[in-house]
């Protein structure tokens, strides 16, 4: 036996090749391949075998000319630029095994290869990405730590510094850049500095009000914690000692509203967040009003619903805004609850006492029109539940004129007189529809007034 390395282009390998004397490959070595005299000198009249085979599983094994499995796996190793050319089996094998081509050609060998290729795809990225945010994690934490640390100081500025900081830090923050933050262990420094009544600390306690925010906004899953200020907030409306503290502290209860509207509803929120809206800019304003809303949809029963009786009135008048935000979350308002106590008359009547009915079927007429499609359906379906639950309610609909109201949406005429396009305000709406109707002769002809099938279906219903 002889020892022969093997030549390539990038260099010569240590790569031994057994071979008798005679030139015979072996059978029982694996390397009996490279022992064939074709290997070395290819016969250059027979066409180089197929590499379609190999071409249908690229991504599990090299595309090379080559079908032996064991030359297959060899060739990456060998940085070759250009691959010999070998014979698909040798003339001196008389070796029965599969051959290469055999194995390729398994359709369960390309199953198995590409689910595997697929899985280890798919799985290494994964991991590659969950070792970066643990690694991640550790240094915020370590951060964190120094935050809670300065928070805890006597000292004011380094308070307000490390607040200022923190702020920074979670405004560009998010659930995928915060993996593992500890915010349970930065809510209590924080609420501290909250509630700090302290006239000269006011900064502080505004900016430990808007970084209490901003931690909502990175961290979602942060309110169930965040919850727990809920009456410092509040505090913060009714004392209103600062307007920028107070509309922070708005800011903060309309996030946690979303979920823990709640617990804003038995702290007696309603009445802090309606007692100096006033005072508020008008971006304020909505969010105190949807403060209102979110709280509505947990009054459900007669005990709960002297959280918001005081404030009917107040809430009624405010209907008659401009303001096409302010309408909206009002109509919510009453939508909500009026749905919840459908079924019970006396809080119908109570809701209804401050003119309601009449506000609305004054909104839903005026032009131009300030409602749009959905605040429009709710005031319909509102009218509906009133009509068709509390009998007495009924009786002042009608009493009220409300056929020629409806009439009026359906046609936009009403007996043989057609309305105007010129603009009805409160005032005039609140008259009789027929001293607001300009007398004109129309056709027979009736052309009912577009509307959507949501709008005419809600019209229907209050007809019936």
């Amino acid at each position: 036996r002889s020892s022969a390395p093997v030549s390539t282009i990038a260099g010569t390998e240590s790569r031994p090749c057994h071979s008798n004397s005679t030139g015979v490959a072996s059978t029982g070595n694996p390397l009996h391949l490279f022992n064939s005299p074709a290997y070395y000198h290819p016969n250059s009249s027979s066409p180089p075998p197929s590499s379609s085979s190999a071409q249908s599983y690229s991504g599990i094994v090299p595309t090379t000319s080559s079908t032996s499995p064991f030359v297959a796996s060899a060739i990456p190793h060998r940085n070759t630029k250009q691959p010999l050319q070998m014979s698909t089996e040798s003339d001196t094998d008389p070796d029965t095994s599969p051959s290469a081509r055999d194995i390729l050609n398994d359709s369960s060998f390309g199953r198995s290869g590409s689910a595997s290729a697929a899985l280890f795809h798919t799985l290494s990225g994964r991991v590659q990405h969950l070792m970066s945010r643990v690694g991640g994690g550790n240094s915020i934490n370590g951060r964190l730590q120094q935050y809670i640390q300065n928070l805890q100081s006597p000292d004011p500025d380094v308070k307000l510094t490390t607040l200022n900081e923190l702020c920074s830090f979670l405004v560009m923050s998010n659930e995928d850049t915060l993996p593992g933050f500890q915010f349970r262990a930065l809510y209590p420094p924080l609420r501290d500095c909250l509630a700090d009544e302290n006239e000269a600390n006011a900064e502080i306690a505004l900016t430990a009000c808007r970084a209490l925010t901003y931690l909502m906004e990175a961290l979602p899953r942060s309110a169930i914690q965040v919850v727990e200020a809920t009456p410092i907030f509040l505090n913060k409306l009714r004392s209103i000692t600062s307007i920028d503290i107070a509309e922070q502290a708005l800011t903060a209860l309309d996030m946690i509203s979303k979920r823990n509207a709640k617990q804003i509803l038995v702290c007696d929120g309603i009445d802090a967040c309606l007692e100096y809206i006033d005072f508020f800019s008008i971006t304020s304003q909505h969010k105190a009003l949807s403060i209102v809303a979110n709280c509505c949809i947990h009054i459900v029963t007669p005990n709960d619903f002297k959280y918001i009786r005081q404030q009917l009135e107040n809430l009624s008048n405010r209907l008659r805004s401009d303001d096409k935000k302010t309408i909206e979350h009002i109509c919510s308002i009453f939508t909500h609850l009026v749905e919840n106590f459908y079924s019970d008359s006396a809080i119908l009547c109570e809701l209804a006492a401050q003119e309601l009915l009449k506000t609305m079927q004054t909104m839903i007429i005026v032009q131009p029109s300030i409602l749009n499609s959905v605040t429009f359906v709710s005031i319909i379906h509102m009218l509906y539940i009133f009509s068709a639950y509390c009998p007495i309610l009924a009786v002042t609909l009608l009493k009220a004129n409300i056929a020629e109201t409806l009439i009026c949406l359906l046609t936009g005429s009403i007996d043989g007189k057609i309305i105007t396009k010129k603009s009805i305000t409160y005032k005039s709406a609140a008259l009789s529809i027929n001293e607001i109707a300009k007398v004109q002769p129309i056709n027979n002809n009736i052309d009912i007034v577009a509307r959507t099938p949501q709008e005419l279906y809600e019209i229907v219903s209050l007809i019936g």
